[in-house]
């Protein structure tokens, strides 16, 4: 709804573990953590467990800097009103051109491939 696709499942699929080959294989454009329950900074603890993976040099996303962590307990996680306001922070991810002032402050953090904070 927000205009990305995901490639790695859809609404009927539900969450499942992912290998870690399958994403580097699709090298995606743009990576958004949504962790079930997890603020947008405690997402980012976990990962540099991701950036220790052979191959995440190599992702497009870390090399256009296009890596979010979002406050899923908030907004993405839990049915209610505040999934429209996750549809919208996704979507201000997504198409920053088209969209602003979506993403309430901790709502969501941007980093770098070297896992910077930028912004």
């Amino acid at each position: 709804m927000a205009g990305g696709v995901n490639g790695f499942g859809s609404k009927e699929t539900g969450s499942f573990r992912l290998d870690w080959d399958a994403v580097v294989e699709s090298q995606p454009e743009m990576i958004i953590l949504m962790l079930c329950g997890y603020t947008a900074q405690r997402a980012l603890e976990d990962l540099p467990i991701l950036a220790a993976k052979p191959g995440w040099d190599d992702l497009p996303a870390g090399r256009h800097n296009q890596i979010f962590a979002i406050d899923a307990g908030a907004y993405t996680s839990r049915s209610g009103p505040r999934l429209v306001q996750g549809l919208e922070i996704i979507a201000e991810i997504l198409h920053p051109e088209l969209f602003s002032g979506c993403i309430p402050a901790d709502g969501a953090v941007r980093v770098d491939s070297t896992l910077a904070r930028i912004g």
